[in-house]
């Protein structure tokens, strides 16, 4: 969301993807209201200002030969773009890599 805020300013049209209902899970409906009110609020001033937000969709594929110029989503449509920015969230690993023992860092 941070790169949309910031190529909404120059872009002609930017779309954000979101494979989730909830676009900012950070500040979704799992930590209480309040929080599902913030990201409500946010999402509303980044339509706001321009950028269409896709939920519960997902990139299929990506159009073009030397370059992308389109992008096709599990929906069947597809956006056409001179510019393709992914963002990959991912979940903390720490109960998986506890499983390996405790980390201890060692200074040279």
């Amino acid at each position: 969301m941070e790169i949309a805020s910031a190529l909404v300013l120059t872009a002609a049209s930017v779309t954000v993807v979101c494979m989730t209902e909830e676009p900012l899970p950070a500040l979704g409906a799992d930590i209480g209201a309040a929080e599902l009110s913030l990201s409500t609020e946010i999402l509303q001033k980044f339509e706001a200002k321009g950028v269409k937000i896709l939920v519960n969709t997902t990139a299929k594929s990506f159009q073009g030969s030397d370059q992308v110029n389109g992008v096709v989503l599990d929906t069947g449509a597809t956006l056409e773009a001179d510019v393709v920015v992914v963002g990959i969230v991912g979940r903390e690993f720490s109960l998986e890599a506890n499983a390996f023992g405790p980390y201890h860092h060692h200074q040279s």
